[in-house]
């Protein structure tokens, strides 16, 4: 099974503003923040063997905290949202940073 743990510094955070929180229900917004950091000049790689662990979670758990819960409409909205690249991301502030 593959998964995955993403981790970044504060400032690298700071600088892309979070997770765009205008995304609706799940997915796209991993991959939209590493966007942000590449575009923001951050790298990232990935490290092998690094100690965590995936917990397994079946597909109706993973829409359950989201209002939309067809992950098809949700990645249909969010890949509109992630053509614009001037979109400003959490305009009114972002998470508890």
């Amino acid at each position: 099974m593959q998964s995955h743990s993403q981790q970044s510094r504060g400032s690298e955070w700071r600088a892309v503003r979070g997770y765009d929180e205008a995304m609706v229900g799940r997915g796209n917004d991993d991959i939209d923040f590493y966007v942000g950091l590449q575009r923001a000049g951050y790298s990232f790689g990935v490290l092998q063997n690094h100690g965590t662990c995936h917990i397994p979670h079946g597909t109706e758990e993973s829409p359950r905290f989201h209002e939309l819960k067809d992950k098809w409409q949700a990645a249909a909205a969010n890949g509109v949202r992630l053509q614009d690249v001037n979109r400003v991301i959490n305009p009114h502030g972002f998470g508890d940073v």
